[in-house]
């Protein structure tokens, strides 16, 4: 809530907390039982300014996007 569309966070963790990110990010109680590679990268954008709008619900397409999705390129 203290960053607007313009900021980039920047967040190091473990596949867990990736997994959670993405059920709450599909409005979703079930964990993705995604496979995250060590290094992946996962890039979202998120619409910061809109995200507690009323009537706005995690399911509108507009409000974030997945850039990239377990992305290990750089691992060769």
């Amino acid at each position: 809530a203290d960053h607007s569309n313009q900021d980039r966070v920047l967040a190091f963790t473990h596949g867990g907390i990736i997994q959670h990110l993405l059920a709450v990010l599909m409005d979703s109680e079930r964990l993705w039982g995604v496979s995250v590679r060590n290094t992946a990268v996962f890039d979202f954008t998120l619409d910061v300014e809109r995200w507690h709008q009323d009537g706005i619900t995690m399911t509108d397409s507009t409000l974030w996007r997945i850039n990239r999705f377990n992305d290990a390129s750089h691992l060769g």
